[in-house]
């Protein structure tokens, strides 16, 4: 076991060996204020409820959703944001700056039917148009085809642009995929363990039936994590441990692996070596969870300026939202192996 760790944290240094150096000079420095080029390179793209020609649509629109949102979010340049949660103060600082997605879908004699109209400010208010007819036999080509479509249109690509990034290639099963991008849904709000409890069926019948991947490892990893910080279960942190181990070794440059196993490290009282893998997953794809992980790593670590620093990078990306991440806040701090916790938030 002491070896696989050993082994999982080189192959995680050297994922962001090239990037390593500018973090920790940054944090050291206590350099609070993101530089312009760091605020130039993300672009946020806020993302509106898919409206329904049926009811009945509901699920395959939640699907769409969940796709769309997943593979543009794991672009190292694109932050979304969901609507519904956001507040009218941050609805309004996002406004100027921010990509609109809205989307409709109809059931058609071919399958359904969807529109997309992206709105584009920089573009002086251009709106363009993207559409797609799909069936549930064909959803993942034809959802991750209008994925991709939807990256060229929102930032180009550049040279080291890696179509892959944003497909779902681990999930092949419709029905699989309802049930794990709902978990991922949970995971990036940074839901506690109540949240997943209807769930964690689901996913554990994934598991059963053989069809199991590095998603779901993940998830399984961060449900334990947030067991654990309600309970102090020693059970609960070794299977985070574990299944987060088995989620990096099966895709090491997953972003979601990379945060569950920096967490479940932080969980174990091992917070220096969560580093590589939480930085890693923040650079390949800035998120509010990746930052306040870092800050509280940091914080852990004692390296208040790192703390800070990492905290206001969550900040800015959460738009001062004080429920961004509240779930996971609170078991942080609820927890007696968090005592310090309560400083950063």
């Amino acid at each position: 076991m002491k070896h696989l760790m050993i082994f999982s944290i080189i192959i995680a240094v050297i994922l962001t060996i090239s990037t390593g150096i500018t973090y920790f000079s940054k944090s050291n420095n206590a350099g609070i204020n993101q530089t312009a080029s760091e605020n130039n390179k993300i672009t946020p793209v806020i993302f509106h409820d898919i409206e329904l020609d049926q009811n009945k649509d509901l699920t395959v629109a939640r699907n769409v959703y969940n796709y769309l949102f997943f593979g543009l979010n794991s672009s190292n340049n694109i932050v979304g944001y969901h609507y519904s949660q956001l507040t009218p103060a941050a609805r309004k600082q996002l406004t100027p700056d921010a990509i609109s997605l809205k989307g409709w879908i109809k059931e058609t004699k071919k399958g359904y039917h969807l529109k997309l109209l992206i709105d584009i400010p920089s573009h002086s208010g251009e709106i363009k148009k993207l559409d797609v007819t799909f069936t549930k036999d064909n959803f993942f080509s034809a959802i991750g085809d209008l994925v991709l479509s939807l990256k060229a249109t929102i930032s180009p690509t550049t040279s080291d642009y890696s179509f892959a990034n944003h497909r779902v290639t681990s999930v092949e099963n419709y029905n699989d995929w309802q049930a794990i991008s709902k978990g991922i849904s949970l995971f990036y709000q940074g839901k506690g363990a109540e949240s997943f409890k209807g769930l964690s069926s689901e996913l554990e019948m994934i598991k059963r039936q053989g069809r199991d991947n590095y998603l779901l490892e993940a998830l399984f990893s961060y449900i334990s994590s947030m067991n654990s910080l309600n309970t102090s279960s020693s059970e609960d942190k070794r299977l985070a441990l574990s299944y987060a181990k088995e989620a990096f070794e099966k895709n090491p440059r997953c972003n979601i692996a990379n945060i569950s196993l920096g967490l479940a490290l932080i969980v174990n009282n091992q917070s220096e070596q969560a580093y590589p893998y939480l930085f890693y997953a923040a650079e390949n794809s800035p998120s509010p969870l990746s930052y306040y992980l870092l800050s509280i790593a940091d914080q852990q670590a004692n390296n208040p300026k790192g703390a800070e620093y990492n905290y206001q990078r969550f900040n800015r990306l959460s738009k001062g939202q004080k429920s961004q991440l509240a779930e996971l806040k609170a078991s942080l701090q609820k927890s007696n192996l968090f005592p310090t916790a309560k400083q950063v938030d």
